[in-house]
């Protein structure tokens, strides 16, 4: 069941406590205010629309423009935690000086201690035009683990305090966690189609031949690769190795490959093989090929442990046809 937590502005910024509705937590200390804090810049900075947070993704395995791989893209996924307006600056100069920021605090605060203001309100007393923004989180990414999403949210509020934004000004878009950027990350990664060859290929007719051995092998000579999704001063690398291959068809069953295969040549040996039973039509027997790639994740560096596998699979015809034999002599 989706939560959205929310908590409207007051000292610090919150007085008013937690409203469920559903889940979204709003919070603030003041951007550029004395005792306040701005979430950090730098780096590559995402841009951040309702509850959405588009980053920058690059690496090896981002399909590029052209259809292929190694390339840079963005990616728009859910964030957990985004800005949103409330008081302008007289209308918290207001709030406090009425005494209702006082009396909300002591009422329906989760605070502890007397009601604090925001450091530096009164210099915004007149201000209507510009507005503090305070924290809001939904737990839409954290599925129905919501005692993780209350953790998440109250480590969020407790770091990120209300940010004073004047007129045509921009909130700051909060640090994107490690979780969002891993989801970035795997939305982006594009595993390379396993193509593969073969032999024997008939002279002529490239074909392989009915009840013999025919070998299988990957040619895209790939066997590693990653995608780094990068927010701010926050990065996650994730790096996919290619495992082991099978080969399999309709009418030749299937085989498993520790490694990419071993391409043919005189005096090799490979298990990696299929054995046709019948010839095909002319559009050939379908053989799949499909790839079996581990993947593990760091972020900003730090390994992080092994992710769920993923296979990339292709399909390719290989045309199978009968080679007949004369018999002049038996014994």
């Amino acid at each position: 069941m989706l939560r959205t937590v929310h908590r409207a502005l007051a000292a610090g910024v919150l007085a008013a406590g937690l409203v469920l509705s559903g889940a979204v937590l709003q919070s603030a200390a003041a951007c550029g205010v004395v005792g306040g804090t701005c979430p950090p810049g730098g780096g590559d900075t995402p841009t951040e629309s309702g509850n959405t947070i588009t980053v920058r993704v690059t690496g090896s395995f981002v399909r590029s423009g052209s259809g292929g791989t190694g390339g840079s893209t963005t990616v728009t996924v859910p964030t957990p935690c985004s800005y949103i307006a409330s008081f302008s600056g007289k209308e918290y100069y207001d709030w406090v000086k009425s005494g209702k920021a006082a009396f909300e605090w002591y009422h329906f605060s989760h605070g502890n201690g007397p009601f604090q203001p925001t450091p530096g309100y009164e210099s915004h007393k007149d201000d209507t035009a510009g507005h503090y923004y305070g924290g809001m989180c939904s737990s839409a990414t954290f599925g129905s683990n919501l005692d993780a999403f209350f953790a998440f949210a109250n480590d969020w509020f407790a770091k990120h305090g209300d940010v004073w934004v004047p007129a045509g000004g921009q909130p700051p878009v909060p640090p994107v966690p490690p979780q969002v950027l891993l989801a970035a990350a795997q939305k982006a990664m594009t595993l390379p189609e396993p193509t593969f060859d073969w032999n024997p290929k008939a002279q002529g007719a490239g074909a392989s031949l009915v009840n013999l051995d025919t070998w299988f092998w990957l040619d895209d000579g790939v066997a590693t690769g990653s995608v780094t999704a990068t927010a701010g001063t926050n990065s996650v690398t994730v790096t996919a190795t290619r495992e082991s291959v099978s080969f399999s068809s309709p009418t030749a069953g299937g085989v498993d490959c520790n490694d990419g295969g071993t391409a043919w040549s005189r005096g090799a040996t490979s298990a990696c093989t299929l054995s046709f039973q019948h010839a095909s039509d002319a559009a050939g027997a379908p053989v799949t090929s499909r790839a079996h790639w581990g993947l593990s994740w760091t972020s900003n560096g730090a390994p992080q442990g092994a992710l769920a596998p993923v296979d990339a699979t292709q399909v390719d015809n290989v045309r199978v046809i009968e080679v007949q034999g004369l018999v002049n002599s038996v014994g």
